[in-house]
């Protein structure tokens, strides 16, 4: 009885909704053969299904983004622009101990705000591989283009006084 009752409310909700009535309709089995709706013989005959091939078709070829440690590490060259001279063998202690290639470019004469790296936007990847250098190493406070009167290099890495 109460599985009946069950099932009854199911069929009224269910006619109740809006496609209910559609589905119902279009679903039921016609009582009388004049009722059933004949095809036109104008209408385009569908063909048949094909069975699927037996030949199973290569997956589709897909690429994984670059992983940030797919990224090319250039050389990168220190300049020092602080008033100790132990600053540069730090930096380039660290910089090798983490896997880059660092050398040391000497003394950098000019006004420079906070520790940047500054990257050739003419080298392929170069700015990626900047912001790379200053994630790994939080004392690198900024990342700049190259500006001119820097030497040759992908990475230029100026130290200044509030490197530590």
């Amino acid at each position: 009885m109460i599985l009946a009752l069950g099932v009854g409310l199911i069929a009224i909700t269910a006619l109740n909704h809006p496609k209910g009535r559609e589905t119902a309709r279009a679903t039921s089995v016609p009582t009388s053969s004049a009722s059933v709706a004949k095809p036109s013989s104008s209408a385009p005959k569908k063909p048949a299904p094909t069975a699927p091939s037996a030949t199973p078709k290569p997956a589709p070829k897909t690429s994984s983004p670059p992983t940030p440690t797919a990224i090319t590490r250039p050389s990168v060259l220190v300049l020092d622009n602080t008033s100790t001279a132990s600053g540069v063998a730090t930096a380039l202690s660290r910089l090798r101990a983490g896997g880059w290639t660092a050398s040391s470019g000497g003394t950098f004469d000019g006004s420079i705000l906070s520790t940047a790296v500054y990257y050739d936007p003419a080298v392929t990847g170069a700015d990626q591989a900047a912001t790379a250098l200053q994630a790994q190493f939080p004392a690198i406070l900024r990342v700049k283009p190259k500006f001119s009167g820097l030497p040759q290099g992908a990475l230029i890495l100026i130290l200044t006084s509030d490197y530590s």
